[in-house]
């Protein structure tokens, strides 16, 4: 029988017959010492960074923080929901005070402006201009 018959791929490994390949992966034995180093250093300059930063900053990283948690995803829910069943008239004995939407989406235009300019200006202090690398973190493999 030749070698494709037999499903050998010439690769070390057999194909539909089950074997796996002739030598096992190295298995690795955790991370490796520049690895935690920079996982540690990253650690150390986020807690100083928190420590040190201006009241502008901490107060920019609260509403971040809530701006991304569920509780502001349920909330914009009941709030938007109320305002739609409300203007449709869904609600017997509120009276209607933006039938046409406009003040709604006006509303959530400025929100998304006031949050994605918030948003993007957060990740992008990340790496600071000019910074290079995070400090104490090692580039080198």
């Amino acid at each position: 029988m030749d070698r494709a018959r037999q499903g050998h791929r010439g690769d070390g490994e057999r194909g539909s017959s089950g074997a796996g390949p002739t030598y096992p992966p190295p298995q690795p034995n955790g991370l490796t010492p520049v690895l935690e180093r920079n996982i540690h250093a990253l650690e150390a300059r986020r807690q100083r960074e928190e420590t040190h930063a201006p009241l502008q900053e901490r107060i920019a990283d609260a509403v971040t923080r809530f701006t991304g948690s569920m509780l502001f995803v349920y909330l914009h829910l009941a709030g938007f929901g109320l305002w739609i069943v409300a203007n449709l008239g869904w609600l017997p004995g509120v009276p209607r005070w933006d039938e046409s939407f406009v003040v709604l989406a006006m509303l959530a235009s400025v929100e998304a402006i006031f949050l994605s300019t918030l948003n993007s200006s957060e990740g992008a202090g990340l790496f600071r201009p000019g910074s290079g690398s995070p400090e104490g973190v090692s580039t080198a493999c």
